[in-house]
């Protein structure tokens, strides 16, 4: 629609409104919906940063980065599922430079490290997300994901790739059963 958008009041409306649009998101409108809102909770939260400090107020800076990389992170998500996985990529590795101990944003980038078909590198984001959250299970489902797909590249270590699947495997089922009871 060539309707203009009404600006939203906060940051947090922004991202409130990305987060429904994003869960209309099987429609490729939901999703360029939610990458409009996700931006403007972006710009808001870095603007509302500057006027804290410009009034003399310290923000959270730890909290304001990681309330960041949660956006950075949705609208990764947003980009991937419109197949944009060069932009998906780069919110990702947004997301982990604010948020280096949080495990999601590695899974946004292996998300976009798959989606752009480089497997190994996918395996490598995937791992540095599981060192802060080992008992992820997205996580863990998405380095079976690149393990599978790095054993179908031709030229791949067949063994090598075979044995860190099947331990990928257990690991998942592992987290899977405990989250379960």
């Amino acid at each position: 629609g060539g309707s203009a958008r009404a600006r939203p009041a906060s940051a947090e409306e922004a991202k409130a409104a990305g987060n429904a649009a994003f869960a209309k998101a099987s429609t490729t409108e939901g999703s360029r919906a939610a990458l409009l809102h996700y931006t403007d909770a972006l710009l808001l939260a870095r603007v509302g940063r500057a006027e804290q400090k410009a009034a003399g107020i310290l923000p959270d800076e730890s909290g304001q980065d990681h309330y960041e990389a949660v956006i950075f992170s949705n609208r990764s998500a947003a980009h991937a599922k419109l197949g944009q996985y060069h932009a998906a990529l780069e919110d990702a590795e947004g997301a982990t430079q604010l948020s280096p101990e949080w495990g999601k944003a590695y899974g946004r980038k292996g998300a976009a490290l798959l989606g752009l078909g480089h497997a190994t590198k996918a395996t490598a984001a995937y791992r540095e997300g599981l060192k802060c959250e080992p008992k992820s299970v997205s996580l863990l489902e998405g380095l079976v994901e690149a393990q599978k797909r790095l054993r179908n590249a031709d030229g791949a270590s067949e063994q090598l790739v075979l044995a860190e699947l099947e331990e990928a495997q257990e690991r998942l089922a592992k987290a899977k059963a405990e989250t379960s009871s």
